[in-house]
């Protein structure tokens, strides 16, 4: 270590929000290392340092040396994390396949290990939180080689939201490790961040009315069955499928997650962006106050049953007009127990909701927003990536939706590493210095493993 620019490795780099993150830290790259093609692209466009797209699996700690050139300041891994996930059932988990994908995690850091005479000053392991179930073994092995190479721990559950300051709630796991001998200052947790609202970042880009193209090709609006319309419509802003009225509802199946058909508040942080980034699926659509109609006068007027009414209008809905009255014929004790058959479902204005096939519709939902799907450049958006590159609306690499949304979904939140990395680099220039950093931050790392509670600050 010296007082030159901080270096970084990062094994399974994805798309390239860690490596963004940390550039804009003031890191420099050594090596972007990741199997998929498309996530290699995507990290050079996104910070325009060279990625290698290779598999871990078998990379030698000698090809890894030779791909860096320089041994780095800090390793940053994010194995993948599907074996470890709760959206995969654990039957499924215990395959052979995800269980050869749950050792890359151990790999990986073995390989960083091995590939220099002097392993390196931080590293540092992000995963989804159930890797420390689903994962417990291959964490015990890690951490044991780990501390034989001199290093202390500490691992915990963190929220990228706080540490980033993002607008989503994002729970993920990080295992930290300070090589004691090179490193002899603490390396100290971020300082926690308020989460944002989801229409603090939303708003700045345009409204994605069908047909629109502004935003470029990432901020399509997906298209629904007019029922899924209808659906999202007919839920409550921060509710998902279990609070859908009989007529319209979804049967219950376990492979199903908790959020399918979710709808975000517009005012609150939005829940964790995932890989699976589809209506039916996830927390994937928003309460909209944009609705791109007019507003009117009245909306939610309530008349008094004494005077006149005002014009009746061919939208005779509450949320359109003043079409409600205040009757003084208040229900009695007799009727409190009626409940109304709930509404059916039919063709509305020329909508007809048997037609399966995927469209374009703006309902207006009993709030007065519009809850509709949440574009993949949202996503990406609330993920902390930049809406804009070099003037330009964000896009990735090829040409699906769907591997964007994998890509974003299972990136660092660049805010987050940011964050992350400018604790890292205090930390270097501090023990390469030989000097002492007074914050009153908590202490991530301490001496000994057993010595370090500070991550819990920042829950």
């Amino acid at each position: 270590m010296s007082e030159k620019q901080p270096t970084v490795l990062h094994l399974f780099c994805g798309a390239g929000g860690g490596a963004l993150g940390f550039q804009q830290a003031g890191f420099r790259s050594v090596g972007n290392i990741d199997y998929d093609a498309g996530a290699v692209a995507d990290i050079e466009y996104l910070t325009g340092e060279k990625a290698t797209q290779a598999d871990l699996g078998t990379l030698s700690p000698q090809e890894l040396a030779d791909i860096c050139g320089e041994r780095p300041d800090v390793v940053f891994t994010s194995p993948p994390c599907k074996g470890y996930s709760g959206c995969l059932a654990g039957a499924r988990a215990d395959n052979e396949h995800y269980q050869a994908l749950n050792s890359l995690a151990f790999r990986g850091i073995w390989v960083a290990l091995e590939a220099w005479e002097t392993p390196p000053p931080l590293i540092m392991l992000e995963n989804v939180p159930r890797i420390q179930s689903r994962g417990k073994a291959w964490l015990s092995q890690i951490e044991a080689l780990l501390r034989s190479y001199g290093y202390a721990l500490h691992r915990s559950t963190h929220d990228c939201g706080v540490l980033g300051g993002l607008a989503q709630k994002r729970q993920r796991f990080l295992l930290v490790a300070r090589h004691m001998e090179q490193v002899p200052e603490y390396l100290r947790v971020p300082t926690p961040q308020k989460h944002k609202a989801v229409g603090d970042v939303l708003a700045e880009l345009p409204v994605p009315t069908p047909g629109n193209d502004a935003g470029g090709d990432m901020h399509r609006l997906p298209r629904q069955s007019a029922l899924n319309w209808l659906r999202l419509a007919a839920i409550k802003a921060g509710g998902d499928w279990r609070d859908l009225p009989e007529s319209i509802a979804l049967a219950p199946r376990a492979s199903r997650q908790n959020g399918g058909f979710g709808v975000n508040q517009w005012d609150a942080p939005a829940h964790s962006v995932v890989a699976e980034g589809s209506v039916r699926n996830t927390w994937s659509s928003v309460a909209d106050p944009r609705v791109p109609s007019a507003s009117r006068r009245g909306t939610y007027g309530v008349l008094d049953w004494t005077q006149p009414a005002k014009t009746i209008t061919g939208n005779t809905r509450p949320i359109n007009g003043p079409f409600c009255v205040a009757d003084p014929r208040s229900p009695s004790a007799r009727d409190a127990t009626y409940v109304p058959e709930p509404p059916r479902v039919e063709a509305h204005h020329g909508v007809d909701f048997d037609n399966k096939r995927p469209t374009h519709l703006v309902i207006t939902a009993e709030d007065g927003t519009w809850h509709r799907p949440m574009t993949t450049l949202e996503l990406a958006v609330l993920q902390g990536f930049p809406a804009k590159l070099r003037g330009k609306w964000l896009r990735f690499t090829g040409n699906s939706h769907k591997a964007w949304r994998q890509r974003v979904g299972n990136a660092v939140p660049p805010p987050t590493a940011k964050a992350i990395a400018t604790n890292c680099a205090a930390t270097l220039a501090a023990s390469a210095a030989g000097s002492m950093i007074l914050s009153s931050e908590a202490i991530w790392v301490a001496p000994r493993p057993e010595a370090s509670t500070g991550m819990e600050a920042t829950q």
